[in-house]
């Protein structure tokens, strides 16, 4: 199984990589939203995504749309839980909301419930304005 993290700058993100690393899969990282566009478009793309909430290009919204796009399952990172905020994100389409620190066996957990639930390919993700 291959997984994408589309990260911002932050530490945390080595360590939800080395999560994931310790179950057999395929990492790759990106930093900016047209590589992760690039990669979700593409013939063979992950089959999950892990995003930053804010990118330098972007943000969880547009990699949200992506995902559905492409059929592929979309966790939201963020440091801030907040909770209107984690349940807006899954109401409109996340897979899930992680919360550093990461537990290996909690990442597992999301990983092997993601890996048998595709999610529907859609073009009909409208990100709510601002």
């Amino acid at each position: 199984m291959s997984v994408l993290l589309v990260r911002d700058g932050a530490e945390y993100w080595c360590n939800l990589r080395a999560a994931l690393e310790a179950q057999p899969l395929r990492v790759c990282e990106v930093r900016w939203l047209s590589e992760a566009e690039e990669r979700l478009k593409a013939s063979n793309p992950p089959q999950l995504v892990f995003t930053a909430v804010l990118l330098a290009d972007g943000d969880w919204e547009r990699v949200l749309f992506l995902g559905k796009t492409a059929g592929v399952p979309v966790i939201v990172v963020s440091t801030c839980l907040d909770v209107s905020f984690c349940l807006d994100v899954l109401e409109r389409g996340a897979f899930d909301f992680l919360v550093p620190p990461f537990d290996q066996d909690d990442v597992a957990y999301i990983v092997h419930n993601a890996s048998w639930r595709a999610v529907p390919a859609t073009t009909t993700f409208v990100p709510r304005a601002a």
